[in-house]
């Protein structure tokens, strides 16, 4: 608000106003005044002047508010909030401090509602009190609330409209309003603020709600039949009357031997969200933070019977390390082959004052080039691009495949945890679409630069193959469909934008061909038959001299050992089951991550989705098929590719279905 009114300065500092509406409980701390019996008229809102700036944004004393609502207890009452909490922000007690309240021309004698239990008053003094400090006089703020009980009444009749059937306390409730209604109406009559014509409409309008209201059947929520009479004879025996032979089933004997070996409880282990850090800059921090985002997601899991809404807190531990903690990688580009950095390393340091065709061209000093390039550090080579990307750099074998084990593993928590929190109500629906698909993004461009990072130690043949090289095109994931998918969502953190932006940039900088895409599952001639990943194995093959799909077709076809990546190429599984994930969140519609009502289980298990391989002999490919316990999942991955969000799930209050639509897409 551009309005400066409810700040002030006092010796050269910020200052603020305090307001306090209150209608319910807690009344009493408010002034009363008895001038018109019977009446009794209050200060409905509490005014203090003056509370400093280190006060008014205390997190403590908002926590404790917060507690008020959130947190039902019996010691949570309006004495602990008057003569507590509020005490502490205004420096005295709430009575000694009503010289504003009293004296602000803005702040009327009100008439509390009679009801205790209704806390919907509280907003209409609320707005009183705004109209009123804007300018507006008593009789235009209450010809306001006649306008609002009017129109909310036209809302009541057009739900009888399409009402099937009414509780008795709905009825109560509907007649409560047409009386306040009528009784505004004579107000604003005998105030010459309507004429005839509009009062005979109004109550033309009461009169038509009551109709409806008798035509509508009841639905009682309890039996008018009076209950049954005590009986209180002490021969009486309700459980044996009620049950016939129910005594027969007493057990007289101990039943301690049949409960087993006893049990001992976990131990409880101690979760620290906060040992990621808010910002990685180099590898190690980021290969930590990786470490331990797995870490904190096994152990909540495994707790998930004693921590609470362990569901949000992996997802916000996810995102958080994979959004905001660790960069996103710089895209990689195909390996140069030594005559190509000796010329870049000769550009960089001039060797004499000869020129780069003269060392190429001669033998002996291209030799001595070649050994004086071997002697300086790779860092130095590289220190440019590393400075912009941690992930520039040599790394073993071992380091990678661990990398991308963890990965995939918390892509599995992750996707456990959001979809378990679709079956909750009270999500912000598009927001959280848009972080779940935009973490899962970030863990794909991660996982997609370390499948193109050549090992030291032992190069696997697959990330050479994927990396590409000077005389072969790299291979890639398409992501068009993200592209699309979030190209309207709801971005509540400037982080998410920021990420999405990021990774785009990482995967369109690399420019793979359309033949070269792997996993395009979301087209529909692509669902099971991936052209381009059966050619990349070939070449795979080739490299290895392996006869395809030979040595992947014994672990291919076996019951148990349904998984490309068991002994062979283990990075593949790993890189495979993250695009997978990546590709599921990508589907709006519930039906394909929602488990099915027959299962019994409550929650997605970390093994919920499984990514099967099987080689087709007569077409000489392998076929992949994604499966959960509701069936195969391909069909909703190709199904979605329009690439906008569908309309929100959320469900919309019948109040408001005559009126249009539950939103603006």
């Amino acid at each position: 608000d551009d309005d400066d009114d409810d700040l002030s300065t006092e010796n050269g500092e910020v200052t603020y106003r305090f307001c306090v509406c209150n209608t319910g409980q807690g009344i009493d701390f408010h002034p009363a005044d008895n001038q018109s019996p019977p009446k009794i008229k209050r200060k409905l809102t509490l005014i203090f002047d003056n509370i400093p700036r280190q006060k008014i944004i205390n997190d403590v004393f908002w926590a404790f508010v917060w507690r008020m609502y959130h947190a039902p207890d019996n010691k949570n009452t309006a004495e602990l909030f008057y003569e507590r909490l509020l005490p502490w922000l205004i420096d005295s007690p709430v009575w000694k401090a009503l010289k504003t309240t009293l004296t602000a021309p803005e702040n009327d004698w009100r008439t509390p509602q009679r009801a205790g239990t209704c806390y919907h008053r509280c907003v209409l003094e609320a707005l009183h009190y705004l109209l009123r400090r804007r300018g507006l006089a008593v009789p235009q703020t209450k010809q306001l609330a006649f306008v609002l009980r009017r129109e909310m009444c036209k809302m009541v009749g057009e739900d009888l409209q399409v009402g099937e059937s009414l509780l008795k306390s709905d009825v109560r409730l509907i007649s409560i309003a047409c009386q306040q209604l009528a009784h505004s109406a004579v107000k604003q009559m005998d105030r010459n603020a309507i004429d005839g014509k509009q009062l005979n409409q109004i109550k033309t309008e009461i009169e038509n709600i009551k109709k409806d209201v008798a035509q509508i059947p009841r639905e009682d929520a309890a039996s008018d039949a009076p209950p049954a009479q005590l009986q209180l004879d002490g021969n009486y025996s309700p459980q044996h009357d009620v049950f016939p032979l129910c005594d027969e089933l007493e057990r007289k004997e101990g039943v301690e031997q049949f409960a087993g070996v006893p049990v001992d409880p976990p131990n409880s282990v101690p979760i620290d969200y906060m040992s990621i850090p808010a910002f990685c800059k180099t590898r190690v921090e980021a290969v930590a933070a990786i470490r331990w985002c797995d870490e904190l997601c096994d152990r909540s899991y495994c707790q998930r019977n004693v921590v609470q809404n362990y569901q949000h807190l992996v997802f916000t531990v996810i995102q958080h390390t994979f959004v905001e903690a660790i960069p996103i990688p710089e895209p990689c580009e195909f390996e140069s082959s030594l005559d190509d950095r000796l010329r870049k390393w000769i550009k960089q340091n001039n060797l004499l004052g000869l020129s780069e065709e003269k060392i190429m061209a001669n033998g002996d000093l291209k030799a001595a080039a070649y050994k004086l390039m071997a002697s300086t550090s790779t860092e130095e080579l590289d220190k440019d691009q590393r400075s912009r990307d941690i992930w520039t750099g040599p790394i073993t074998y071992s380091r990678q495949l661990d990398l991308l084990r963890r990965l995939q593993h918390i892509m599995m928590h992750f996707t456990c945890a959001t979809n378990n929190l679709y079956q909750t109500l009270d999500i912000n629906y598009r927001a959280f679409e848009s972080r779940r698909i935009v973490t899962t993004a970030c863990i794909t461009a991660l996982t997609d630069r370390i499948m193109r990072m050549t090992a030291t130690d032992f190069p696997s043949d697959l990330c050479k193959q994927i990396r590409g090289s000077k005389d072969e095109d790299p291979y890639g994931i398409n992501v068009d469909q993200f592209i699309r998918q979030s190209k309207n969502m709801e971005c509540t953190n400037p982080a998410v934008a920021v990420a999405r932006s990021r990774v785009i940039d990482y995967f369109n900088a690399q420019k793979i061909k359309g033949e070269n895409q792997i996993f395009t599952w979301e087209k529909k001639e692509n669902a099971t038959n991936d052209p381009a990943f059966n050619a990349l194995i070939r070449k795979v093959c080739n490299r290895r001299s392996y006869k395809f799909p030979q040595p992947f077709y014994s672990c291919l076809n076996s019951e148990h050992n349904n998984k490309l990546y068991h002994a062979y190429l283990p990075e593949l599984g790993f890189y495979a089951d993250i695009v997978m994930f990546f590709k599921l969140s990508l589907v709006t519609d519930k039906k394909g991550f929602l488990t099915s009502r027959e299962d019994c289980r409550p929650y997605v298990d970390l093994h919920y989705y499984k990514l099967h391989w099987n080689f087709d002999r007569n077409r000489e490919c392998m076929n992949v098929t994604i499966s959960a316990r509701s069936g195969n999942l391909l069909a909703f991955i190709s199904s979605a590719t329009k690439g906008l969000f569908k309309p929100t799930p959320a469900d919309t209050s019948e109040l408001v279905k005559p009126h249009g639509p539950a939103e603006n897409e």
